[in-house]
């Protein structure tokens, strides 16, 4: 689903003030807490604004958003901040986020519904090599695990979701940094027999 379809006019008028850079006007919409009935609808509007505040390349705005309550490590409509702002062609946004203390490992506990939090698992997946890359050298583990994900069995590690997706260049990178190619998922499967399996590496 779109994150830009389905909008509230609260939303439509947050997504234009971001686009036009109009700090003032951010500052004060995420501040206005009249038009929220509940805190579920704040907190799918903080979710937006932090993506579109993160997609401008905005360090200020990504700020504006983060002090107002937005929770970088929630994802939203498969997305995550970090890794958004990971495949930034300019990576001051990325920095300030992990600056700021968004981890790079994201949640512990990888699960169907937990692994979309995980932000080198959302990097991979969706074939975000740069982001990757800027994950696993700001220091993310190389070596998680997932219960699930999808097509792949439980127990897949980072490096079978990166040559299952044919990623050449974060499975080398992965493997530069001591992922175990040996490592086995539920069926057995190794990184190693992934590599030849698959034939993408």
């Amino acid at each position: 689903m779109n994150m830009y379809t389905g909008l509230s006019n609260r939303e439509r008028l947050v997504r234009d003030a971001i686009r036009q850079q109009h700090c003032k006007s951010v500052r004060r919409l995420l501040r206005d807490r009249g038009y929220c009935y509940m805190e579920g609808e704040r907190r799918e509007l903080l979710a937006r604004a932090l993506l579109w505040a993160v997609e401008s390349g905005s360090v200020v705005l990504t700020h504006i958003v983060l002090e107002n309550g937005a929770c970088p490590g929630r994802p939203f409509h498969g997305k995550l901040a970090i890794v958004v702002a990971g495949q930034l062609r300019e990576r001051t946004v990325f920095d300030f986020l992990v600056r700021t203390g968004v981890s790079v490992d994201g949640d512990d506990s990888f699960s169907f519904w937990e692994s979309g939090s995980v932000p080198l698992f959302v990097a991979i997946e969706a074939g975000a090599e740069r982001a990757a890359e800027r994950l696993i050298r700001a220091g993310c583990r190389v070596n998680g695990a997932a219960l699930w994900t999808w097509g792949l069995s439980r127990g897949s590690t980072f490096l079978h979701v990166a040559v299952a997706n044919g990623t050449v260049r974060t499975a080398w990178l992965l493997l530069q940094h001591g992922a175990d190619v040996l490592a086995k998922d539920a069926d057995g499967n190794h990184g190693n027999g992934w590599v030849v399996f698959g034939g993408n590496i």
